[in-house]
């Protein structure tokens, strides 16, 4: 679980800053996954890191199933692995490149 607080942490502090002021209120929504003790330490792990950035921030949790936003993110989210470790995806450039502003490498690129 460390490692995932990592990962959201220097993924949130940034996102935070480019599209928030410190007077705005952020709604955080983060998809379940894992074991009933999983999805309790994941939510522990997301309530921490948003309680870290100077922001107002009110954390939903919700099944990924539930949630056509969180079905897109993860979308997003493969299509753009996929094209990092170099394997073929045209949906990432017609669907996902238009709309992505960065692209953070904090443990570096694949060669």
């Amino acid at each position: 679980m460390r490692l995932y607080k990592l990962a959201w942490f220097l993924h949130f502090k940034e996102i935070a800053r480019r599209v928030s002021n410190r007077n705005d209120h952020l709604y955080v929504i983060a998809g379940t996954f894992g074991t009933k003790e999983r999805k309790k330490q994941a939510e522990m792990a997301i309530r921490d890191v948003c309680n870290q950035v100077d922001r107002d921030v009110t954390l939903c949790v919700w099944s990924a199933a539930s949630s056509w936003g969180l079905q897109v993110a993860d979308y997003g989210l493969w299509a753009t692995h996929r094209d990092l470790t170099g394997k073929q995806n045209h949906w990432f450039d017609l669907h996902v490149a238009p709309h992505l502003e960065t692209n953070f490498h904090p443990w570096g690129k694949l060669p």
